[in-house]
C-alpha cells in the first residue's frame, strides 16, 4: 500500500513540475494566425450575399437602368474580385503579426514588418496588459483578455468600443 501511495505522488510531483506557468508559456514568439470580428463577419457575409443576388431578378433594362451595365456576370465578378482582395488583405495583416515576449517584460510587436516595442505584464489570470514605450502612444496601455494559452496557442480578445475582435496565435520559434 505504501509503495502504491509513494508511486502515485512522485507521478503527482513530476506531473505538476512539467507544467508551466503563463510567464514562462507566453515568453518566445507568437505568429498571428486567424481573427475574428462579429461585425467584421456579418460585414463579409452581407456582401457575399449581395454579389451573389445582384441583378439576378432584373431584366437587361432594369439591370442598365439601376446599375448602368446590362452584363451582371461582368459586375459580380469585378465585386468578388474587389471582396475577395479586402479579406485577404485582412488575412494578410494578421498572419504578418509578431509578437514576440522577452523575460524583461518586454514585447517586440512586428505589424507587416513595422516594428514597436512595449512593456507586458499579466493583470490577473484572464487579462494581458501592454503599455507603449516609444512614439506618440507611448505610456498607453492595451488590455486584452486572455481567451487561451498554451504551450502552442495563445488566443486574445481585444475590445475597442461596442465591438471586439479575437486573434490566434501560434508558436514560433523561441
Amino acid at each position: 500500500m505504501k509503495v502504491a501511495i509513494t508511486s502515485l505522488l512522485l507521478v503527482s510531483l513530476f506531473i505538476c513540475s512539467c507544467k508551466h506557468s503563463k510567464q514562462e508559456m507566453i515568453l518566445g514568439e507568437w505568429r498571428g494566425v486567424n481573427f475574428e470580428n462579429p461585425e467584421m463577419d456579418s460585414f463579409f457575409n452581407k456582401s457575399q450575399q449581395y454579389i451573389d443576388t445582384i441583378g439576378k431578378n432584373g431584366n437587361p433594362a432594369t439591370n442598365l437602368e439601376l446599375y448602368g451595365a446590362t452584363n451582371m456576370d461582368s459586375i459580380r465578378n469585378i465585386l468578388q474580385q474587389e471582396h475577395d482582395s479586402t479579406k485577404m488583405l485582412q488575412l494578410n495583416a494578421v498572419k504578418n503579426t509578431v509578437f514576440t515576449f522577452m523575460k524583461d517584460s518586454i514585447v517586440v510587436i512586428s505589424f507587416d514588418g513595422r516594428m514597436d516595442t512595449s512593456k507586458w505584464r499579466f493583470e490577473n489570470e484572464h487579462s494581458l496588459v501592454m503599455e507603449e514605450l516609444t512614439g506618440n502612444s507611448k505610456g498607453s496601455k492595451t488590455t486584452m483578455d486572455i481567451v487561451s494559452l498554451t504551450e502552442k496557442e495563445l488566443t486574445l480578445k481585444f475590445i475597442q468600443e461596442n465591438t471586439y475582435s479575437t486573434v490566434t496565435f501560434n508558436k514560433g520559434k523561441n
